[in-house]
């Protein structure tokens, strides 16, 4: 098994057994104790929890470094969640973010403690899995190069493409005994997404899903916010029950690679039985951002910059006008430079870090300094040197939008 375990399955089960870490029954079930071969022992519970927790110890960082820290965000969200079963609400407070920032910071840490694990127990195959896919996620991103520096004279409407899509398909969920119910509305918004793209999209992702459904029923819904549609796709009454899984897995790299490139979010399923399967879409309403840095020139520049693209920068010389700026507009992300009068960047950052309306907004350190890792030890989500490119620019915009969850984007309207 432990070599046909592809590396979505593998955070699937980690996930899971660490949610169950003191329920002997549930461990003693799971698959990781086939990979990690300690299946059908008298205490294959026990076991497979000294793994985990040995693990979780392994990447306990230096007594020297700084409390606030990625290193130890990344162990104590992991840490003080399942080894010491903490509720989410109080470790999020004690490591002075948001419940949501939490959830993401636990995201990274999975995917650290499975790389451990994967080296620990060599599980080679699922590695070199992992490097074809990335392979193949390069190849795309040259061939759709042009993305870069096209923008779309045409709107994409959800509705006319998902339309074609199905169409495009009836053959394959014919033959697959595929109910589709296609619950989108009408009148949604136009999407901040190329056309091309998004027909692409959606056959990669109806295309999974039919496979996945097979025997049973496939529905299509969205959910509507200021500046995105969450568009769902959830299989039903599947008789199976046995999608094949790498294949699934496969088709979501590729598609999430597609999605990456044109701004959109993949959120990939966790039930492997009746998977539902997300994709964020941006709608051509500008999302507002936030850029503070006294040099006027420079603030131009990133305006010039958004023109035409999903952002509508908001700008500001005086740091100390954040909080005021922030209530005004809610900006889902805020570009801070280090270098000015009254209040350095560090302080500001510091700032915004301790408040409660502002600790979860995401920050961007644009600076001439090279001190990325300082920054980034400090809770910034990323660091731009100056001087800045538009492409490197709104591909740090781009970056940090997909690591932001859906709901608290909704939840800043």
């Amino acid at each position: 098994m432990a070599d046909q375990v592809t590396r979505a399955e593998f955070l699937a089960h980690l996930h899971d057994a660490l949610n169950h870490l003191y329920h002997a029954d549930q461990l003693r079930a799971s698959p990781l104790a086939e990979i990690f071969g300690v299946a059908r022992r008298f205490d294959t519970s026990s076991v497979l929890r000294k793994i985990l927790t040995d693990a979780i110890e392994g990447i306990r960082p230096s007594s020297s470094e700084p409390d606030q820290s990625r290193a130890w965000r990344i162990f104590d969200s992991l840490y003080c969640c399942y080894v010491q079963q903490l509720n989410q609400q109080v470790v999020a407070d004690q490591l002075c973010i948001s419940a949501r920032q939490l959830r993401r910071e636990q995201h990274r840490a999975l995917e650290v403690l499975a790389d451990r694990l994967w080296q620990k127990f060599n599980l080679d195959t699922g590695l070199l899995d992992e490097d074809k896919k990335k392979a193949q996620g390069s190849d795309l991103v040259e061939e759709l190069a042009w993305l870069r520096d096209t923008q779309t004279s045409e709107p994409a409407r959800l509705e006319k493409e998902l339309v074609s899509v199905l169409e495009l398909t009836r053959s394959l969920s014919f033959r697959a005994r595929v109910e589709i119910a296609n619950r989108i509305p009408q009148g949604l918004p136009d999407l901040a997404v190329h056309p091309v793209v998004l027909n692409q999209l959606l056959v990669s992702l109806i295309g999974a899903a039919i496979q996945q459904a097979a025997g049973g029923r496939l529905q299509i819904s969205s959910r509507l916010s200021r500046s995105m549609i969450d568009l769902e796709l959830a299989v039903f009454n599947n008789p199976a029950g046995d999608g094949n899984a790498e294949e699934l897995a496969s088709s979501l790299q590729v598609a999430g690679e597609l999605a990456r490139l044109c701004g959109c979010v993949l959120i990939p399923p966790m039930d492997q039985v009746n998977p539902v399967m997300r994709l964020v879409l941006p709608t051509r309403e500008q999302l507002p951002v936030l850029a503070v840095d006294d040099n006027e020139d420079v603030l131009e520049l990133l305006k010039r910059y958004c023109a035409g693209s999903r952002y509508r920068l908001i700008t500001s010389r005086d740091p100390e006008q954040i909080l005021p700026l922030v209530e005004k507009h809610a900006p889902i992300m805020i570009v801070l430079d280090i270098m000015m009068p009254k209040e350095n960047g560090w302080m500001a950052l510091g700032r915004l870090k301790q408040y409660p309306q502002t600790r979860a907004i995401p920050v961007i350190i644009c600076t001439i300094l090279a001190q990325e890792k300082l920054a980034l030890s400090l809770g910034a989500a990323m660091f731009l040197k100056k001087p800045v490119t538009r492409a490197a620019f709104i591909l740090t915009l781009d970056q940090v939008l997909a690591q932001i969850e859906p709901e608290f984007l909704s939840e800043r309207e």
